[in-house]
């Protein structure tokens, strides 16, 4: 099933209005940006490095929990402090997938405008084809640079075009190289639908498990930034 436009609209309202509702709590923002600029930065790191291991799917975010708590004992911390590191953890996770999310809606943005071209432009071609119309080689030519590099062949022989007529068999062919382009697009637009779903669920989960913790931690930060240092 092709992603058409009216699909990608909602999905992209769907996705904004997601980005919005499922933040994390405001205190757990403040902890975060405050722990990570005074505990010790060897820490720092590694909040980093294991976020971006879950993010780019080298660690499972299920496997969260046992890995603090093995990074932990390295360096005998409590149990508030280990949970502490889980949650900055899960807070770097979701301000990357933030990141990424925001510049694969761009994206994808951007291909949906570029699809509304393919699409009127083959609309064209039908029409032009169907009325035997000839077609000037500037027109001709912006339409091609739609569909990007381009080989011609008729009967398996490279066309050798004429500067000024553009033939009907040049016509038939953009067309379909046209079509095939939009159908790329359009494949790429539903696994990055896909991506972009995958993501907002576990940026979800993890904005739920991290506000948890937060209630836990509850007024022991000063006490938890000071173990990390």
């Amino acid at each position: 099933m092709k992603f058409r436009s009216s699909s990608l609209v909602f999905f992209l309202v769907l996705s904004f209005s997601s980005i919005a509702q499922n933040c994390p709590p405001p205190e757990a923002e403040l902890f975060f940006a405050r722990a990570m600029k005074e505990i010790n930065p060897n820490h720092a790191g590694w909040v980093k490095n294991t976020a971006s291991d879950i993010g780019s799917g080298k660690t499972s975010a299920d496997n969260l929990s046992q890995a603090t708590a093995g990074y932990g004992r390295q360096f005998n911390l409590g149990n508030m402090d280990i949970e502490a590191l889980m949650m900055f953890v899960m807070m770097q996770v979701s301000k990357e997938a933030e990141n990424e999310f925001r510049e694969q809606l761009e994206q994808m943005k951007k291909a949906n405008e570029q699809k509304k071209k393919l699409r009127e432009a083959i609309t064209k071609l039908k029409q032009q084809r169907k009325e035997q119309r000839e077609m000037l080689r500037a027109e001709y030519d912006s339409l091609k640079r739609l569909g990007g590099p381009m080989t011609v062949r008729a009967n398996n022989n490279m066309v050798v075009a004429n500067p000024k007529k553009v033939t009907q068999q040049e016509i038939d062919d953009l067309k379909e190289s046209l079509m095939d382009r939009l159908d790329s697009m359009n494949e790429v637009s539903e696994m990055t639908s896909l991506r972009l779903q995958m993501i907002m669920d576990r940026r979800s989960k993890m904005i739920s498990t991290l506000t948890n913790l937060m209630k836990k931690i509850g007024q022991a930060q000063d006490n938890i930034v000071q173990n990390l240092k």
